[in-house]
């Protein structure tokens, strides 16, 4: 049974079909690319690939071993990719946090985007107690809430009601936002992989229709 917003199960299963095809086709191209930026350039659809179809089978209603397949090809072509964008990064943290693996130097190790929220995601992965420090943070407009929440500085509470009142709006300029809407199949489910993370680190529970979290492995 699927536990995602608006689509019914039978969606979702075309959906992945069809993502797995698409995985395929670039996975070939990827393979011949000729040039260090053709391969970038793949390298990096591919991973987004990867990425909508690990939240199109969350919200199918995978648990996390069956997920597990799916995120290891994520996380072993997010190591291997330069790191170029924030949110990729800290989806790529994230998920690392979510899925307990830490065999990802070249992600931990890059010094690209350390800020407040990065190095707590970092600490946490290494296996230490993360220092809720406020430092300088990336983009406070939109990653505040969860650096906040890490700080301490931000209530339980306060966090839940911003993820269900203001964290969907707040993602106007990604490219998921309202693909529920399109007639193409390219709703994939809105989860927030950092808002699972952080709650992991907090020792909390999800109370969030866009936290994914995984309560067993069944």
């Amino acid at each position: 049974m699927s536990i995602a917003q608006f689509m019914n199960d039978e969606y979702f299963e075309e959906y992945i079909f069809a993502q797995n095809k698409r995985i395929k086709k670039f996975s070939e191209a990827l393979g011949m690319s000729d040039t260090p930026q053709k391969k970038e350039l793949c390298g990096k659809y591919l991973l987004g690939l990867y990425k909508n179809l690990l939240s199109a089978e969350y919200s199918l209603g995978k648990n996390k071993n069956q997920l597990a397949e799916t995120f290891e090809k994520y996380i072993d072509l997010a190591d291997r990719l330069p790191v170029s964008d924030y949110a990729e990064f800290t989806d790529s943290l994230s998920l690392m946090i979510l899925f307990d693996y830490s065999e990802c130097e070249n992600l931990l190790n890059t010094q690209k985007f350390n800020d407040s929220l990065t190095l707590k995601l970092k600490e946490f992965i290494r296996g230490k107690n993360y220092t809720p420090l406020k430092k300088s943070l990336a983009y406070p407009e939109y990653y505040s809430i969860f650096d906040g929440y890490l700080n301490n500085e931000t209530s339980l509470n306060d966090f839940t009601e911003y993820m269900e009142k203001k964290w969907y709006e707040s993602c106007r300029e990604f490219s998921f936002y309202d693909t529920h809407k399109s007639p193409e199949n390219v709703y994939m489910g809105y989860w927030c992989w950092l808002g699972s993370a952080v709650l992991k680190m907090k020792g909390e529970t999800c109370i969030s229709k866009y936290i994914p979290i995984f309560t067993s492995c069944e």
